[in-house]
């Protein structure tokens, strides 16, 4: 319940508003104005629904004819775009940017979060985060650490979750609340191939997967590895028909040594199918000797083919401080999607092993992109 009223020095002429805050319901100097609902409100005998982004913003706000009423969009501070918004005729809507108030009377300009108020249009608190001691290297000041494009803390507060997992919402402490479980870190999946998880209010890392382990094939006695990775690319209507980068130089001994000048090439051609939701095919070597694949027929070098099926980057304050790829590797079925096998940067090359009845490491040798 709240009371907004003017100075006691303010003109005569000034009319005094009371809003009362009631369950769901508002009342105006006494007076029903509006019913809240999950998707919308009830006003004068008028049902009103909204359309929403991932964030919570209400971008479309139509009444049960189906008319629209009003539409926003939105810069990351939650200015509106003026030129392609349009507004309610009658009265502007308060429930905008992240679905939250706009108190705007008298220039206060300030949405409420319920925990704590945010300044309309900066990114930023009115008071102190209450866990500020957990986050040294940010602003205690800072709204979603500072990165409003794909983050939103709808309370101000601590990460808690509905038992059936359609809800989570940010709440401080961990005391327990009936119908939800509390935790310290949230996966939002922004989309069916992108998720980010969140340590507290921090995002941490950001997955991008490529193929699940649906779609893996083993290699067989008549299918060798190559055959199996190219079936696991055509179960993600991907082929591996597309320039072939090689990525490293080999010794006389076909064991790769040291990066191309393509090097940087590949594995930018890896970041870009994976942020894209597509797995790709890339050759390693890990023989001391090249037997099979010798020149001029073959590169000299690769000694097996895997698919990369997704890349997690860890995060620290927005910036990427380490990359895990995972592949699927087509030998011992048992192993092939083991959660363990996994290249890594290191020296402008990808390096890494697979972890199946015996170790064996990989270093990534050409990369097999896709053709349209």
């Amino acid at each position: 319940m709240g009371t907004i009223t003017p100075l006691s020095s303010a003109p005569s002429d000034y009319t005094v508003l009371t809003t009362d805050y009631v369950g769901n319901m508002i009342y105006e100097n006494g007076a029903l104005k509006e019913i809240l609902l999950p998707e919308g409100y009830y006003q004068n005998g008028t049902f009103y629904y909204y359309l929403k982004d991932h964030l919570g913003d209400n971008r479309v706000t139509i009444n049960s004819s189906g008319t629209v009423v009003e539409k926003s969009h939105y810069y990351p501070s939650g200015t509106r775009f003026f030129t392609e918004s349009t507004s309610n005729t009658l009265k502007p809507l308060p429930y905008r940017y992240n679905g939250k108030e706009l108190e705007a009377m008298n220039g206060l300009n300030q949405m409420d979060y319920g925990a704590r108020r945010r300044f309309a249009g900066l990114p930023i608190w009115t008071s102190v985060d209450p866990l500020a001691e957990k986050y040294y290297s940010i602003s205690p000041y800072a709204y979603c650490a500072g990165n409003p494009i794909n983050r939103f803390d709808p309370d101000g507060m601590d990460w808690y979750t509905s038992t059936d997992g359609k809800t989570t919402y940010w709440q401080e402490g961990n005391k327990k609340v009936d119908g939800y479980t509390n935790s310290e870190t949230y996966t939002q999946h922004v989309d069916d191939h992108t998720s980010i998880t969140y340590t507290q209010n921090d995002a941490t890392s950001i997955t991008f997967t490529g193929i699940d382990k649906s779609d893996y094939v083993s290699q067989t006695g008549k299918t060798g590895c190559k055959v199996a990775s190219d079936k696991m690319l055509a179960n993600d209507g991907v082929n591996s028909n597309g320039k072939k980068i090689d990525v490293v130089n080999a010794d006389a001994n076909g064991v790769a040594t040291t990066p191309t000048k393509s090097a940087n090439k590949g594995i930018k051609a890896v970041d870009n199918a994976l942020e894209n939701g597509k797995p790709i095919e890339v050759g390693v070597d890990y023989s001391p000797e090249q037997l099979h694949n010798k020149k001029p027929n073959g590169d000299g070098m690769t000694d097996h083919f895997v698919v990369v099926s997704s890349k997690t980057e860890t995060l620290d304050n927005g910036q990427v401080t380490s990359t895990n790829y995972n592949f699927f590797d087509p030998r011992q079925k048992a192993y092939g999607t083991n959660s363990l096998n996994i290249l890594t940067r290191q020296n402008d090359m990808l390096k890494g092993a697979f972890h199946g009845t015996r170790i064996i490491p990989y270093t990534v040798t050409t990369v097999r992109t896709s053709s349209r």
